[in-house]
């Protein structure tokens, strides 16, 4: 534009452009995908997210000129004081944050876009609503339904187990890594406890306990874990497996801890009439019945080994564990009977961790299988 001397030239201002209002309604708010790891994904209800802080639902709204019955979307229009909500208001944002809204303005097919991620399990129905100023002063209310409810499954964190003498729990205790221990005995309980707090606890009124056999997977029933799956944990029979601790917690946050573990050997205290048995005579634990599925112990499976799996290893002390119950005169003299490599059977003191080379030497009968 030419310029007059002495006139200004009138300068080009930008001015933000407001959509008119728009009389509308929210047809639908639903869950149209779910985004995995930077994929996205169909929705299946029936698969909850994880908590993990990264892993969203996707949430789409339908917005129509209203008296449509929802058949005439409002395309490309940018909506004012969007609100996206989600109930289960009991949990800090921190932990499950409200929907973020992806756009104030709709796509051209009409729908408004938000997703919802959470940084915990959530085991409660979380519903999503959407809520939009109208043009009278009120409000456009729309909400997830039953099919559009979601949840989030916990991220499973590292368990310790906390082991322990079941008739001495606050004596007698000491705290494994998995997959320990390999080892286990009639008196020997244990509970999982959070690697982050070694020391604490789980409250029992949030605990559930689970198993997941691996090896062999058909073993459902490896451990026990007490009335109402709440422990004590002990142990039936050897292999592998998962145990899982659930803590469902009032507020509806769901924790998960697992542990490995690989147990291999039972220890069993064969008493009678008679405690001990000279190296040289017949009893063992191949000969106390006549169908024995218990076997002598060897040396290696008492001695501590770079492998970490022999009873000293795991046990310092089996009479403070409660393995030969409360006999005063077994604590002192806590001598097994047991096999050296070449199969011959010698008298293992387990007080002072080395063989017993006495006249005549006698030990207790402990079985393994």
């Amino acid at each position: 534009m030419a310029s007059v001397e002495g006139i200004k030239t009138p300068q080009s201002v930008d001015v933000e452009f407001v959509p008119p209002p728009v009389d509308f309604e929210i047809a639908s708010v639903e869950v149209y995908a779910v985004e995995i790891g930077g994929s996205e994904k169909p929705f299946d209800k029936t698969k909850p997210l994880l908590g993990n802080g990264v892993d969203k639902y996707k949430y789409r709204a339908l917005m129509t000129k209203k008296g449509s019955n929802g058949k005439d979307p409002i395309k490309n229009h940018l909506f004012s004081g969007v609100v996206w909500t989600r109930d289960q208001t009991q949990i800090d944002d921190k932990y499950l944050p409200q929907p973020e809204e992806t756009s104030s303005k709709t796509d051209n097919q009409g729908y408004l876009y938000a997703t919802l991620g959470s940084h915990v399990g959530v085991g409660k129905d979380i519903e999503v609503t959407l809520q939009i100023p109208t043009q009278k002063g009120g409000k456009q209310i729309g909400k997830t339904d039953q099919n559009n409810l979601v949840r989030f499954d916990p991220v499973p964190q590292q368990a310790v187990m906390h082991a322990y003498n079941i008739n001495r729990e606050k004596e007698v205790y000491q705290t494994f890594k998995e997959p320990h221990p390999y080892n286990f005995f009639i008196s020997l309980a244990t509970k999982l406890r959070s690697a982050a707090k070694p020391n604490s606890d789980f409250n029992t009124s949030e605990l559930t306990y689970n198993f997941i056999a691996t090896d062999p997977p058909e073993n459902p029933y490896m451990v026990n874990f007490g009335k109402d799956n709440k422990g004590p944990i002990t142990f039936q029979q050897y292999g592998k497996g998962v145990i899982q601790a659930l803590i469902n917690k009032s507020n509806g946050v769901i924790e998960l801890y697992e542990y490995k573990l690989n147990v291999g050997r039972a220890l069993a205290f064969m008493g009678g009439k008679e405690l001990y048995y000279s190296a040289k005579d017949h009893h063992s634990c191949e000969t106390i019945n006549s169908v024995s599925i218990q076997s002598t112990p060897y040396i290696d499976d008492f001695q501590s080994n770079y492998k970490g799996v022999a009873i000293n290893n795991e046990f310092n002390n089996l009479y403070e564990w409660g393995l030969f119950g409360n006999d005063e005169q077994i604590k002192n003299n806590l001598k097994i009977k047991i096999r050296d490599s070449s199969r011959d059977y010698i008298i293992y003191d387990a007080n002072k961790h080395k063989i017993d080379y006495s006249y005549v030497p006698k030990g207790m009968i402990v079985c393994i299988k």
